[in-house]
């Protein structure tokens, strides 16, 4: 995790754990999550997002932080950092203000890096 964000630092407040597989068409708030179960849904937080090596998403993702160290099927859209850990395994596009990737990772998709908050455009 970078050290220089503080954000990273935090602890999740939400946690779906192993084992447990959750359906939704939204999750969504402020706080951060961390995911080591599968979830299928969008997820739209101000927090962070954590996707533990079990972790799942089937799903678009639009957070402030994210590190990555599961699975990630579907779009990220991230304010500030993804981090790709090298367990990670992630197929869709990425917009970031900055990304991180991890030797190792499997990343399949075209990814945008600017400053500043990210759009994604679907055409």
């Amino acid at each position: 995790m970078p050290k220089d964000n503080k954000e990273y630092s935090k602890p999740a407040n939400t946690f779906i754990g192993p084992g447990i597989t959750l359906e939704s068409e939204k999750l969504s708030g402020s706080e951060s999550v961390r995911i080591d179960g599968l979830f299928t849904g969008n997820i739209d937080l101000d927090g962070y997002l954590q996707v533990g090596e079990s972790g799942r998403i089937d799903g678009n993702i639009q957070v402030s932080y994210a590190l990555i160290a599961g699975e990630v099927r579907g779009k990220i859209l991230c304010r500030a950092t993804v981090h790709l850990a090298s367990t990670a395994r992630v197929y869709g596009d990425i917009a970031t203000g900055r990304i991180i990737v991890d030797e190792g990772a499997v990343y399949e998709g075209f990814c945008k890096t600017r400053e500043g908050d990210p759009e994604i455009v679907v055409v």
